[in-house]
């Protein structure tokens, strides 16, 4: 099968936050990252926190939108607005939560895109 990503796509597992458009904050793990876009990690209850239902819409069907906040090993925060795109179960308690970010020359992205590119991430 063909790779029909736009981006490089790198895996990673480290611990991150999501920061929802009502000032909640949820912990999650971010799992892998690219120039497009990054795959969270969390349980059954911070996806129906973050996406009711498994929507990706909020009920006005706008894309549901919120911040991630990535802190590299250099220590610094990057803070990348993102909208949802997709959610699915891995398990019982695991499922995988798919967001691109909501602007691709967000200063904090391209930041993200030299820590990707110099493998400091």
């Amino acid at each position: 099968m063909m790779e029909r990503r736009s981006f490089f796509r790198k895996e990673v597992d480290f611990p991150s936050e999501l920061i929802l458009s009502s000032g909640t904050r949820l912990a999650i793990r971010v799992r892998d990252i690219s120039g497009g876009g990054v795959q969270i990690q969390c349980d059954a209850f911070d996806s129906e926190t973050i996406a009711p239902d498994g929507h990706c819409l909020d009920p006005s069907g706008r894309p549901i939108e919120l911040d991630l906040l990535v802190r590299p090993v250099s220590g610094q925060e990057l803070i990348l607005h993102c909208r949802v795109v997709f959610v699915r179960r891995v398990s019982h308690d695991e499922f995988r939560i798919g967001l691109r970010y909501s602007d691709r020359r967000q200063p904090a992205l391209l930041e993200l895109s030299e820590l990707i590119l110099d493998h400091r991430l």
